[in-house]
């Protein structure tokens, strides 16, 4: 009797245990696993390529263009950027003016000839344009701008003036075409020659022909008070053409002739 006691004691937490763990293990073999992962949540493996390594990494997007900030480009001849504060001011006193122009590169040469900032004239104003693609300085350009808007716009309301027939602007000669007298203004773009204008109604006006004459010498006139030179017919080798320049001279001092 004692040694059933005895082993029933020995035996006695063991089956407590069991009492206890028994319902536990019964119950976590009912619990339910979590359900799978999605797939657009699983990241699949790389692809190994054709040499065995894992695939490379996809490259993100190419940055959008309107972030793209470009890379600077160096001033080109003529640029506003590359102009001196003189020379940007008097281009924005010729488009005031109503005239358009096409910037050029620099003209250097042949010899002392040529002239660092030129300009193609098109038109003196929103009324007037020009013929021959004058090659000029903006100092030029302004003064003929401005004679147009002080001479040739006060033309008679019968008689308006369309356009201007520039005959030669730049041209590296000596004066009067002699190679052995002192550079033309021509030579630095600062010179141009007017062989005639064409009225709105499509007439033509040669200077010095017999045609207007009272408008050639009213413009003539006008022409004096804007321009440092002012030679026409009368003039030796100017009977067919006025020449007009800017030549800086002493005290201001104008030639019209």
């Amino acid at each position: 009797m004692k040694g059933v006691i005895a082993r029933h004691a020995k035996t006695a937490p063991l089956v407590a245990a069991l009492a206890i763990l028994g319902p536990a293990a019964a119950f976590a073999d009912t619990v339910p696993l979590p359900p799978p992962r999605p797939p657009e949540v699983t990241q699949p493996e790389p692809e190994p390529d054709k040499t065995g390594s894992p695939a490379a990494v996809p490259l993100p997007p190419p940055r959008p263009p309107e972030l793209t900030q470009p890379e600077p480009q160096p001033d080109k001849p003529g640029d506003a950027a590359a102009l001196p504060e003189e020379e940007r001011a008097c281009r924005d006193r010729l488009v005031q003016l109503g005239a358009q122009f096409t910037p050029l590169p620099a003209i250097d040469g042949p010899g002392t000839c040529g002239a660092p900032h030129p300009l193609q004239l098109k038109t003196l104003s929103s009324t007037v344009t020009v013929s021959g693609q004058p090659v000029v300085t903006c100092r030029l350009a302004e003064a003929l701008a401005t004679w147009s808007r002080d001479g040739l716009a006060t033309a008679p309301p019968d008689k308006p003036i369309a356009s201007v027939a520039v005959g030669t602007s730049y041209e590296c000669r000596g004066r009067n075409h002699d190679a052995g007298a002192q550079l033309s203004e021509h030579a630095f773009a600062n010179g141009v020659d007017i062989a005639g204008f064409t009225l709105k109604d499509g007439r033509g006006i040669p200077v010095g022909s017999d045609r207007e004459p009272a408008l050639q010498q009213a413009l003539r006139e006008a022409a004096c008070k804007v321009f440092a030179t002012v030679l026409g017919p009368g003039s030796p080798g100017h009977g067919e053409h006025w020449h007009f320049d800017m030549r800086q001279r002493r005290n201001d001092y104008r030639i019209c002739q």
